[in-house]
């Protein structure tokens, strides 16, 4: 088997014996990735003894500038109920036939790959309101689930912080 890669392994032997060490643990990687993972090391020695854990870093690149970051929301203030469950087939039916007609439309098949595609304002308006149709179903099932109409407490902070 002709694999395009090269043996990243680690310095120090992987496993240790009463009559010596060998390196049995290494990584293979494919030459597009040999930049980015040059160093594979033993770690946390003693745990599977004569065995030693190997791992290998993948360097890469880092997001440069200002990244969106989401304050974790407050926690509910009233303990929640429970108790006997409406169903809300409806919503939930109407929900998945608005994603059902959308990737038909576009082509796309569940749990198979797909060609990547520009997001058009169009798409992106549709894939809004899926998300939307979704949400109202969300929240009368957490309504009737937990015995509480959902309104937040406060609005999700979206902040740029710099990285």
């Amino acid at each position: 088997m002709n694999i395009p890669g090269s043996i990243v392994a680690p310095p120090r032997a992987t496993c240790v014996t009463q009559t010596g060490g060998s390196v049995i643990d290494f990584f293979i990687v494919h030459d597009k990735l040999r930049e980015w993972s040059n160093e594979a090391q033993v770690y946390k020695e003693g745990y599977t003894a004569p065995h030693r854990p190997v791992g290998m870093l993948i360097k890469g690149q880092q997001v440069h500038g200002p990244i969106e970051v989401h304050k974790r929301p407050p926690a509910l203030r009233e303990p929640m109920g429970f108790g006997p469950h409406r169903v809300f087939g409806n919503r939930l039916a109407a929900a998945a036939h608005e994603a059902t007609v959308f990737m038909n439309h576009y082509g796309i098949m569940a749990g198979e790959p797909n060609a990547t595609r520009v997001m058009t304002p169009e798409v992106d308006k549709q894939l809004t309101a899926l998300f939307e149709a979704w949400y109202a179903w969300a929240e009368v099932e957490l309504e009737q689930r937990f015995g509480f109409g959902h309104k937040p407490e406060q609005a999700i902070e979206v902040k740029q912080v710099q990285v």
